[in-house]
């Protein structure tokens, strides 16, 4: 323990250093306990290094070591991705309650503020979540996804045999120069994240996707992560032509697509849309 220039008070101990001003305790104690446990655990690493190398394995032994040290990894991975979904939920619950209420300003800010951040973080999730995946094919003629990115256009042409993008991003455009090169048609429907779309650009979405699959044509509906305005306008789909309930059409996209919002079907406008176009309600 030596003063620091700035009359910090630094600790050391195996090589690591932190400091804290003078006269915190609490943080001198919790500078202190980060040290010693570092220095336990480094301890630990060069105690299992030592004896591993004065005690020779067996390869049989040498495998089961590995496969047991991989295991406790995946263990690991396994908490941080069910702790980091666990956060997700709770904050698209939080962010669900708070469009309710809202103004509308307020909420084109935060997503335009969000955008890059949020899509960086959706990209993390569909690398280190087991299960989740960019675009799931929720019915024959159907495919919910996220952003097309560039380097998945070609799969989704060539193999996933897409013909229209339906592009409810209002903070990206889409690429239509690529879409052309790939004979892609797209219908952009702008609407603002975090904010319920109106009636008016489901319907136009929802009859669109109409049209190309009464073509035997697939359609891709995405905005920025598949979950919540590409869902609602596949949602409202399934409610006017697939005779379901909000409800129902909810329950069944999460079946197809985990990351759907489990409470979309609670938004006003798709409450409304049920109402007009709902069972019964359409010719």
């Amino acid at each position: 323990m030596s003063p620091g220039e700035s009359g910090a008070i630094a600790f050391s101990a195996g090589g690591v250093c932190v400091s804290v001003p003078r006269g915190s305790n609490k943080g001198a104690a919790s500078c202190m306990a980060v040290v010693h446990a570092k220095e336990r655990s480094r301890s630990r690493v060069r105690k299992s290094v030592l004896m591993r190398a004065q005690s020779p394995q067996s390869p049989q032994s040498a495998q089961h070591d590995g496969e047991h040290e991989s295991a406790a990894q995946d263990r690991d991975q396994g908490v941080v991705r069910g702790s980091l979904k666990s956060f997700e939920q709770a904050l698209i619950r939080g962010m669900e309650k708070f469009v309710l209420k809202a103004p509308t300003p307020l909420l084109k800010l935060i997503a335009s503020i969000m955008f890059y951040p949020s899509l960086y973080w959706n990209l993390y999730m569909n690398k280190d979540a087991s299960g989740r995946r960019w675009y799931d094919r929720v019915m024959p003629y159907v495919i919910l996804g996220a952003l097309p990115l560039r380097s998945i256009l070609s799969a989704l042409v060539e193999t996933e045999h897409v013909s229209l993008m339906i592009n409810t991003v209002r903070e990206w455009k889409g690429m239509p120069r690529e879409y052309a090169k790939h004979g892609l048609e797209q219908l952009y429907v702008p609407m603002v994240d975090f904010v319920p779309p109106s009636l008016s650009d489901l319907e136009a979405c929802v009859e669109k996707v109409h049209e190309f699959v009464q073509q035997q044509k697939t359609v891709y509906v995405h905005c920025k992560a598949g979950r919540g305005r590409s869902a609602s306008v596949v949602m409202c789909y399934l409610i006017k032509y697939a005779n379901m309930t909000p409800e129902q059409a909810n329950e069944f996209l999460v079946s197809k697509r985990p990351q759907v919002i489990a409470q979309l079907h609670e938004r006003p406008v798709i409450q409304e849309f049920y109402r007009v176009y709902g069972t019964g309600g359409h010719s």
